[in-house]
């Protein structure tokens, strides 16, 4: 279910599971890792990546202290613990159900009989018509296209990422550099790289990581004495599908400059894009 029926809420020092029904707003309310978020609210102790692919990306979102969040998201691997700002019908999650029922209870008698005619011939028409408009359209404007762009998250990748490099900084081992992220992620401590940290030890390798399409993540000792402690690198897996996909677009197109131009680019594009 996209909205939990029930809550964990922090009062006068315990924690006790509550139907959501008796949630209030300035409840506290307790999201173990895993959990889907029960209602609209603010975070106030923890910090923590978050899965938002029911409203928005699919990648997971760094979220922390004073951010906002909105019911039905997943929690990741941490414990938090986030300040009730809005419950039931009145959550974002709720209005965004609410209007998409409206809309579909709005239609008017005879807009529905015309819906039911136009399922059946307005695609054969638009068919007919989109084949013929689209060959002229492709022949008139591909030489103009000097690059093609996809939507990578989640369509030629499986929006799954995974961590592929982690890099020491200072003192610390790799497999130290590891057991201290385990253990910010099992609690609500939080060890990342804020302003006055210098990232310059690990500058050039972060920088070959991202050239590759790999996302960082900086570690860092915010304490008196501020010191980097390495670095996390995150990658996503290519769906078997995306070669197959982006090779019959190669083929479909070949007769068109596109593709010429778009080879003197690809060496710079993740490996995906090749051949």
């Amino acid at each position: 279910a996209v909205r939990p029926a029930t809550a964990r809420i922090w009062r006068d020092g315990t924690e006790r599971e509550l139907p959501l029904a008796s949630v209030r707003v300035g409840d506290i309310v307790v999201v173990r890792a895993g959990e889907r978020v029960s209602v609209d609210s603010v975070i106030r102790q923890g910090a923590n990546q978050l899965d938002e692919s029911l409203l928005t990306e699919s990648l997971p979102v760094s979220k922390a202290e004073g951010d906002q969040v909105t019911s039905g998201v997943i929690n990741g691997d941490g414990l938090l613990r986030i300040e009730t700002t809005a419950i039931g019908a009145e959550t974002t999650l709720a209005r965004i159900i609410r209007l998409v029922e409206n809309a579909q209870m709005a239609k008017a008698p005879i807009q529905r009989v015309v819906d039911q005619v136009s399922a059946v011939f307005v695609p054969v028409v638009l068919d007919i018509a989109l084949l013929t408009l689209v060959g002229w359209w492709l022949m008139g404007i591909a030489h103009r296209i000097g690059i093609v762009a996809f939507d990578k998250t989640g369509t030629l990748t499986e929006g799954k990422p995974r961590l592929v490099a982690h890099l020491p900084g200072g003192s610390l081992s790799a497999d130290e550099l590891l057991q201290l992220t385990a253990s910010v992620q099992a609690g609500s401590s939080r060890l990342m790289a804020e302003p006055g940290i210098n990232l310059a030890a690990l500058a050039g390798q972060a920088s070959e990581l991202e050239s590759t399409g790999r996302t960082v993540s900086w570690l860092a000792d915010v304490t008196a004495a501020p010191q980097l402690l390495g670095l996390l690198a995150f990658g996503d897996t290519v769906k078997d599908s995306a070669r197959k996909a982006t090779m019959r677009s190669r083929r479909a197109l070949s007769s068109s400059s596109i593709f010429k131009r778009l080879s003197s680019v690809t060496p710079k594009l993740p490996n995906f894009f090749h051949a």
